[in-house]
């Protein structure tokens, strides 16, 4: 079955970005505070001072995508009212199960009888 995605939920994309964006931020805020501590316990300033946008950026981060993420959402929904939306194909599993397993037992019919009239 096709169905044509028209327009995404504003909210909904800012927050799906959000979803996707929670781990390489903690990552990256977790690797600034490691960096952190190592440059304080050495005592190398230089380490120190490049750990600090490594745990302030994630912060940015976690405003800034997500409303670009709202951004790209309002110019598809307005470029798919005039040209159309994605579309999409699906199956339902029930379905799908179905046709793979008669498209097997149909191989296997098959063969069997190109083997047999051999």
């Amino acid at each position: 079955m096709k169905m044509e995605v028209k327009a995404f939920g504003i909210f909904s994309v800012f927050k799906t970005v959000l979803y996707f964006l929670i781990l390489p931020a903690g990552f990256m805020a977790v690797l600034g505070l490691i960096a952190l501590v190592v440059g304080f316990a050495i005592g190398e300033h230089t380490v120190t001072v490049m750990a600090i946008p490594y745990i302030i950026m994630p912060i940015f981060m976690m405003i800034l995508y997500p409303v670009f993420g709202m951004l790209n959402g309002l110019i598809y929904n307005g470029f798919s009212k005039k040209f159309g939306g994605l579309e999409v194909t699906l199956v339902a599993k029930e379905q799908a199960q179905y046709q793979n397993q008669t498209q097997y037992q149909n191989q296997q019919q098959q063969q069997h009888v190109n083997s047999v009239s051999n």
